[in-house]
């Protein structure tokens, strides 16, 4: 079984059976719109049935927010390190960002 995306994610993840030593009759994908598990089931080419579970538990669909924290927080003329910090855990950090813990980012600015 492959899944796409196979880690967080507020997107669709496509479950695809996958490692049939032979053809088979019947669904070979499924899309999860939300978290939960869903049964293949398939017959060979001789007739003979089967079933395997897909199962998915990393959609997040959830409102998304972020806090944006700063310092110093007083006006200066040296760098500013801003750490935005997510209300879900997962993602990939922004261009120029730094992944500092499971749900935070940090960059400095100058």
């Amino acid at each position: 079984m492959t899944y796409d995306p196979s880690s967080s994610t507020n997107m669709d993840v496509i479950a695809t059976l996958t490692g049939c030593s032979e053809p088979i009759l019947g669904e070979t994908t499924y899309t999860f719109t939300d978290n939960g598990s869903y049964v293949f089931n398939f017959t060979d080419l001789l007739g003979n049935p089967g079933s395997t579970n897909a199962s998915v538990s990393w959609i997040d669909k959830g409102e998304f927010t972020i806090t944006m924290t700063y310092e110093p927080q007083n006006p200066h003329s040296g760098n500013i390190t801003v750490i935005a910090t997510l209300n879900s855990t997962g993602g990939v950090a922004p261009s120029g960002w730094i992944a500092s813990g499971d749900r935070q980012y940090t960059r400095i600015f100058s």
